[in-house]
């Protein structure tokens, strides 16, 4: 049964937003995708890092490819929408993107053919001895006429890996009386901006960190206020310890101020400085929460790519892209309280062609002490997408072309880089075995296509599943989708190949020898596939409904949540039409089913858990599901709503409990973007309050105003989820 609410009294709704293809981003030697969601201030990875580099072949800038969305990327996109004659937000949504593949195809032509490398390479994982021995090959390798920047200005928080609390299991929801952060894989902590230890709520805004009180009735008092030294990004709370991830800027000198006239320097440098960004993590001790003691600062040179807690061990993994040598060293510096560290250790790399260089570190501290950092150096392209379980680390990137370079050898030359053919992407896979800390290169793997995101991989029994979609329907190469398996050598042993045609996949999750996998065009294909033969996976049965999913959480071991967007097609014309929550029952493989859905808003309706799972909050065994949720209306922005959405859900129905709000629902700062439970009580997060709630009633019991930076970023309505295929009108 289909239910559809609206909110806010909104009778009056724009009309639904017509859905154009997906596009990508491509200049002469390169192809990027945009992905599934719009690229702003704060994204990073790939699709920003091809954003720019189209930008660049375009506009002829000179923007660093550092994957990072900063202030220089969001005014040259601003200065390229002027160009093309969209509104000038420095958002960068389906039809700017298409604008500017337009000008890519008439300024490139049919440039980028592709010449097969004639080198073999062995993929093998091999190594230098020492940091020094790296730095001399490199130093010769290392070559680009933009300044080292060293993602200084240009890094801000990423878009997507700002963390929401959830229940700590992968299955069904916390049986503790208190939600934890919600993960992918138990046993493995993700970051987050709220945690809490069932007594105490800790949030994080821009300098600062607020330790709440949480009373047994619900009330709420803020007793500490702890100021940073950086721009916070997420933070972890474990072992009485309390671990914030932040940006930290350097300003130093040049050894030689003089620069060569034929030496672009960016104008947001000074003569005779560059800056040096560092990811800064501080070790609190916060076993007396009202009086926290500052136990470690450790600075790591270069852009804080993604983190995880594994046995007690924070791993920490940075990266340092590799541009011009003239000003400063190559290897990362690391400090400990302001205090220059030289650890020891080999940098890994693999026998294999590299597009850029960059040096990937992984750092790890153990949290029950947090008195010692270990270090782990690998030589790897830039640009990496985190999946962690308890046994490794897999860093992963799509490679749309073949640098065409001789193997990792002394005096290897560079030669040109060549494009794929269209719909040849493959996805590029590192497996980093972690042990007690210790980090160790082990191998590497290739698949066709690309992941979507964290959730199309799972590592079960030793094998790595890879869920991925090849080509693009909006260039006229048919899209299929795929999911492969990798035994523990990084060797595909299984593949399942062609599924859904000209589709590709919005949302993936793995349940032990099963995948749960769904495709979108018009309608939405929801396939359950077994994996419990890994060298022959097949699909079991299939569903197709209105909509997607793009996030998919397990309710039990036969029931599935689905989080989406509601869609209609008319005439040819597919848009969105509300977010929607689905109950999936699995139980009969062969015909999954729908049990119940719950369609919230109309067309400008948004929600942060259709691109981020942890602003998920979910508990089986309080029947509870709550998200954030927004509803615009452009011509009356005094009817719009800008909260969280309570829903009792069950094995046999969804339904809509309650709806909150902050304050008058009016202003930015108010904005829902979090949720966590104690006992019986909500709690509810936005930039300026924390708020608590009875979950019985929903009634307002307490609320505190947080200290908000000075300079808030406000939560903008994203544009529509592209849907492949959709008519352009």
């Amino acid at each position: 049964m289909k239910k559809h609410i609206f909110f806010a009294g909104m009778s009056v709704f724009l009309a639904s937003v017509i859905i154009p293809p997906v596009p990508a981003f491509a200049d002469c030697t390169t192809s990027f995708s945009l992905g599934s969601s719009n690229i702003r201030v704060g994204s990073r990875g790939e699709s920003v890092r091809g954003m720019q580099s189209a930008l660049n072949t375009i506009l002829g800038e000179s923007l660093v490819l550092d994957g990072v969305y900063g202030p220089k990327t969001k005014q040259t996109v601003m200065k390229m929408q002027t160009t093309i004659g969209t509104k000038a937000d420095g958002v960068v949504g389906p039809q700017t993107a298409l604008k500017i593949n337009e000008f890519l195809k008439t300024k490139c032509g049919t440039e980028g053919t592709l010449t097969k490398p004639e080198t073999t390479y062995t993929h093998s994982v091999k190594s230098f001895g020492t940091k020094k021995e790296a730095e001399a090959f490199l130093k010769d390798k290392v070559k680009n006429t933009a300044l080292v920047r060293n993602f200084g200005p240009e890094v801000m928080m990423a878009a997507d890996t700002a963390g929401a609390p959830v229940a700590k299991t992968t299955s069904a929801g916390s049986s503790s009386n208190f939600s934890q952060t919600n993960i992918q894989e138990a046993g493995v902590d993700e970051s987050d901006i709220v945690k809490t230890d069932g007594k105490y709520i800790y949030t994080l805004s821009g300098k600062s960190i607020d330790i709440t009180s949480a009373g047994s009735n619900g009330e709420l008092e803020k007793i500490k206020t702890i100021s940073l030294s950086g721009d916070a990004h997420d933070m972890y709370l474990s072992d009485g310890r309390l671990a914030v991830m932040m940006y930290a800027y350097e300003e130093k000198q040049y050894q030689n101020p003089k620069v060569s006239a034929d030496t672009q320097v960016s104008s947001d440098f000074r003569p005779g400085t560059y800056s040096v960004s560092f990811l800064r993590t501080t070790i609190y001790n916060i076993t007396d929460p009202m009086n926290p003691k500052l136990e470690r600062t450790y600075d790591i040179e270069g852009s804080y790519m993604d983190s995880r807690i594994i046995d007690g061990h924070l791993y920490l993994i940075s990266q340092k892209y590799l541009y011009n040598n003239t000003c400063c060293t190559i290897m990362p510096m690391v400090k400990e309280n302001g205090r220059s560290l030289n650890i020891s250790a080999p940098v890994y790399y693999f026998d294999m062609p590299y597009r850029d260089y960059a040096i990937t570190q992984v750092h790890s501290i153990n949290l029950k002490d947090s008195k010692s950092i270990k270090e782990s150096n690998f030589l790897l392209s830039g640009g990496h997408m985190l999946y962690a379980s308890d046994k490794a680390l897999y860093l992963s990137y799509t490679d749309y072309q073949y640098p065409e370079v001789q193997p990792m050898v002394d005096d290897a030359p560079m030669v040109k880089m060549a494009i794929l053919p269209t719909g040849q992407e493959r996805t590029v896979i590192h497996k980093i075995d972690i042990n007690k800390g210790s980090a160790k290169l082990s191998g590497t793997g290739f698949v066709p296509g690309s992941a979507i995101n964290q959730f199309a991989f799972s590592e079960h029994n030793g094998n790595l599943r890879v869920a991925t979609t090849v080509g693009n329907n909006w260039n006229g190469t048919k899209s299929t989708n795929n999911m492969y398996v990798l035994d523990s050598g990084m060797k595909i042993i299984g593949k399942l190949e062609g599924l859904a045609p000209e589709e590709r996949i919005y949302s993936v999750r793995f349940m032990e020898d099963r995948a749960y996998m769904v495709t979108f065009k018009q309608v939405d294909p929801l396939f359950v596939i077994d994996l419990a033969t890994p060298t022959a996976p097949k699909v079991l049965g299939k569903l197709k409904i209105p909509g997607f999913s793009s996030y998919l959480h397990p309710y039990s071991e036969n029931l599935l949540i689905g989080i989406g967007q509601d869609t209609k097609t008319i005439g040819g014309r597919t848009t969105t039409n509300g977010v929607k929550i689905s109950l999936f029952d699995v139980s009969n493989v062969a015909r999954p089913r729908e049990v119940d859905n719950l369609v919230l808003g109309g067309a400008q309706s948004s929600s942060e858990a259709l691109y981020n799972h942890k602003a998920v909050l979910f508990s089986k065994e309080k029947n509870l599901l709550v998200i954030p949720f927004q509803e615009y209306n452009y011509e009356k922005p005094n009817e719009q709503f800008m909260g969280a959405v309570v829903l009792s859900i069950n094995e046999k129905d969804i339904s809509l409990r309650g709806k909150i709000t902050h304050e008058d629902n009016k202003t930015w700062e108010s904005a829902i973007n979090r949720s966590l439970y104690i006992g019986e009580y909500l709690y509810t997060l936005s930039q300026k309050f924390l708020q608590s709630n009875a979950l019985d009633s929903l009634k307002t019991v307490d609320s505190v105003e947080l200290s908000i930076p000075k300079t808030t970023y406000p939560v903008y309505p994203i544009e529509p989820m592209p849907l492949v295929g959709a008519t352009l009108r």
